[in-house]
């Protein structure tokens, strides 16, 4: 038997080297000149499936997923990645990127649609987790309810490419096509983040007032981590705030807020964490930030991302606060949403301050991580969310 001829597709996946082995007769695989547009992405990709020896690419990306501990976010961006590289010196049109993503995609076994009229392409995945900030439809299949997630719908939303995500938005009345029969929900929410050896470093300093005294703290930002975040479609603030820091972020700022807190017992923390949270970044909303970039401006950070960027809003502090004291002190914290705000309160025995929430059978205090100003001890909610209605956010 004649050995299968394979190429070698080298490329960086952030700061990583990648080496694929691939079949180069995938390169070959064309669409038919068909005027049913179904049949001819089915046909591509029954092509890709019988004529070619896919197995390789999808053996390499699975080596690198296992090294790199890849959750499924991760693994979709290495993927689109491979595509972007195999393809970028073929000069074809970008509907070959969305069709191969789609067939690898479905070749790691998740359950996925590809979606088409006559103007675009796009490529959705089933999950049962709740996303927000990208277009999805509420999907069923056998006893599994959840979402289809528009991935592409995604991507060209967070890269700013209205006019693309306006085409994929008007997609209707179109049959998508499937192409898997085992139904493997596509995991969103992340608690775990990839190993990555080689850091991107930034050292950042961030100054606040504690007790009318000035702080001065320092740690350390993996941009690496930044960039592979930035595209994730945004999860609830509970969710969000259990996304871990990347290890050199966390060590260098534990180390800093431990050093700081050692003789504080819990109550002490808890203040300190509420100055820090407070004061240590710039206050603005995602409307102001975003508004001449997305058309969906409700953007919620990571604990990571919070600590990166310059500015952030009260979500986004309640989720890096329900980190720090969760993690940090390892106290019981729940996140709550108002109408245009959001806080957190924290368990303590007994209660503290005249402000608490009751959430199954428990006492929390009010600890608002926001402010505006830092006079406002714990059990004490912002005078115009006093009376307020809420939620509890449970997942």
């Amino acid at each position: 038997m004649q050995a299968q001829e394979t190429n070698v597709l080298h490329f960086n996946f952030y700061s990583e080297d990648i080496s694929l082995v691939f079949d180069p007769q995938m390169l070959n695989i064309r669409l038919e000149q068909n005027s049913d547009l179904a049949v001819n992405y089915s046909n591509y990709f029954d092509n890709l499936y019988e004529k070619t020896a896919y197995y390789y690419i999808i053996g390499s990306l699975r080596e690198i997923r296992t090294k790199l501990k890849l959750s499924n976010w991760f693994y979709y961006l290495l993927i689109q990645q491979t595509v972007d590289n195999l393809l970028s010196d073929h000069n074809l049109p970008p509907v070959y990127n969305e069709l191969l993503t789609w067939f690898l995609l479905t070749k790691a076994g998740f359950y996925t649609s590809l979606n088409f009229d006559n103007s675009v392409v796009s490529v959705s995945v089933f999950t049962s987790n709740t996303v927000f900030d990208t277009l999805l439809e509420p999907f069923s299949i056998n006893t599994k309810t959840g979402w289809m997630v528009n991935l592409s719908a995604s991507n060209a939303l967070r890269k700013g490419d209205k006019a693309l995500y306006q085409k994929i938005q008007k997609q209707t009345n179109f049959e998508p096509i499937y192409k898997q029969k085992i139904i493997l929900p596509f995991a969103f929410f992340i608690d775990s983040l990839p190993k990555l050896i080689q850091p991107k470093v930034d050292k950042k300093y961030v100054h606040f007032l504690h007790d009318n005294k000035e702080e001065e703290i320092s740690y350390l930002n993996d941009i690496n981590y930044i960039e592979l975040l930035y595209y994730h479609p945004s999860l609830s603030l509970e969710k969000s705030s259990h996304i871990p820091l990347p290890e050199i972020t966390k060590t260098s700022l534990f180390d800093e807020l431990k050093s700081r807190m050692a003789n504080m017992n819990d109550t002490e923390a808890v203040r300190y964490l509420m100055s820090f949270t407070r004061q240590a970044f710039v206050y603005a909303s995602d409307d102001s930030l975003y508004k001449d970039t997305y058309d969906l401006i409700n953007v919620t950070f990571s604990p990571t991302e919070t600590l990166y960027y310059e500015s952030s809003d009260c979500e986004d502090r309640a989720v890096l606060f329900a980190y720090l004291v969760r993690e940090l002190l390892k106290l019981d914290v729940i996140i709550i949403e108002y109408d245009t705000h959001a806080n957190t309160a924290v368990l303590f025995d007994p209660p503290i301050g005249n402000d608490h929430i009751f959430y199954e059978g428990k006492t929390y205090s009010i600890c608002d991580p926001t402010g505006p100003s830092n006079d406002m001890g714990i059990g004490q909610t912002p005078p115009k969310y006093r009376n307020a209605k809420y939620t509890v956010v449970k997942n």
